[in-house]
């Protein structure tokens, strides 16, 4: 088990008795999957740096807790599907980054059918430009 710290901004106008089912439907998460809650700080109504969603206000909510490493990302997919939480960041206090999250891809490079992309380092082959008749009957002809 890890320890983890959650915050998370619930809309300033949700209703309180909402907020409080809000705060206890993750807390109650938590402790579903076998983890164990430290402390829930409710922080208020705060005012954000820049709007969000048109509003400038939220009530931040500091969790706590001790949990099993996969338990994170389940309550931030629940966190995304909310319609009353507006933000949220998960940092694990123990140092460690365990959160199995998806690589970025890499964009892809232009490539013809069988080539090798150059190594780093490695000189790559380059096509000689053909040079352009100056004063040929060619030139004047077009």
């Amino acid at each position: 088990m890890n320890k983890y710290e959650m915050m998370y901004i619930i809309k300033s106008g949700t209703a309180d008795d909402k907020r409080e089912a809000t705060i206890k439907k993750y807390s109650t998460l938590v402790e579903s999957a076998g983890g164990k809650i430290e402390a829930v700080d409710k922080m208020g109504i705060r005012k954000f740096a820049y709007p969000i969603d048109f509003k400038n206000e939220g009530f931040y909510v500091l969790m706590t807790f001790m949990a099993p490493p996969s338990l994170p990302l389940e309550m931030e997919r629940q966190m995304r599907i909310s319609d009353e939480v507006v933000r949220f960041m998960c940092v694990n206090k123990n140092g460690q980054n365990d959160l199995k999250r998806p690589a970025p891809k890499e964009p892809k490079a232009d490539k013809k059918e069988g080539e090798q992309p150059a190594k780093e380092g490695e000189a790559t082959e380059t096509k000689p430009v053909p040079a352009k008749p100056e004063n040929s009957e060619e030139a004047t002809k077009a």
